[in-house]
């Protein structure tokens, strides 16, 4: 829902960017690089976003959201606190 109301900035630079414009939420794929991981959590933890690392890899996320990526940014403060609970009903 958060891709289709553009809330949802895909890709290490664009939700770098989110982050430092207020993004809430930034989502990690569980096969994301160790570098991208460490970046963005500083860029996170100096912007006091926070950074969730889901259970799936960027291929399982590619097949729900139609979309490959390791890195993204939830833009909606409400779409970042319905994520946070489906991810952590999961």
């Amino acid at each position: 829902m958060a891709r289709g109301a553009g809330r949802l900035k895909i890709g290490f630079d664009a939700a770098a960017d989110a982050v430092l414009k207020g993004a809430p939420i930034v989502l990690l794929a569980s096969d994301a690089s160790d570098r991208t991981i460490r970046n963005i959590l500083r860029i996170c933890d100096e912007n006091d976003a926070k950074a969730v690392e889901l259970s799936r890899t960027q291929a399982e996320i590619e097949k729900t959201v139609g979309r490959k990526f390791a890195v993204a940014a939830v833009c909606d403060e409400n779409f970042a606190v319905l994520i946070e609970k489906q991810i952590g009903e999961a």
